[in-house]
This record gives structure tokens, sequence and C-alpha cells, in this order.
């Protein structure tokens, strides 16, 4: 019965830290502000002459930051700067 009532408590302890555990960072799942960030920050990224081919949020967040550095200013600057902390708000967990 000690053997028994220890794998069910460990069972048990396993199922509580699994229900506890801290969730990662937002998906960008279709329909999501998460994705719908990404989306623009992907279409102001093309508009500005520099596609992103990253496949995560956090990708296309480093491209957009990328793109700042080489650009400080600018109309499509002023546009990322706002994708990027969309970006931050709406995926970043």
């Amino acid at each position: 019965m000690g053997i028994r009532s220890t794998a069910v408590s460990g069972v048990l302890l396993a199922a509580a830290l699994g229900a506890l555990a801290v969730p990662g960072p937002a998906a960008a799942e279709p329909g999501s502000h998460c994705w719908h960030a990404v989306q623009q920050t992907r279409a102001d990224l093309r508009d500005a002459g520099a596609p992103s081919d990253a496949t995560d949020w956090e990708g296309v967040r480093d491209d957009a930051r990328g793109y700042l550095d080489a650009h400080p200013s600018g109309p499509q600057s002023e546009a990322l700067r706002g994708d990027v902390n969309n970006l931050n708000h709406h995926c970043a967990a």
C-alpha cells in the first residue's frame, strides 16, 4: 500500500504542477490580437521595402527593430515603432 500511495501522490503532484505551469509567449494564432499585430508589422515592413521572412512574432519584431536601427526617422519608422509596441503588448507573455 505504501508504494501505491507514493505513486498516486507522485501523479497528483505532477498534475498539480502542470496546472500551475506558467504559460509561454502568446502564439500568433489566426484571429488573435498577436496574429493581427504580426500581420500589420509584416505589411509595414513590406511597405518600407524590408519584407520579413520570419515565421514567429519575435522574429518579425526583431526585423522591425533592425529596420528602426538603420532608419531611426521617417513615416515608416513611426509606424514600425508602434508595431513593435503592439507586438510586445499582444504577444509577449
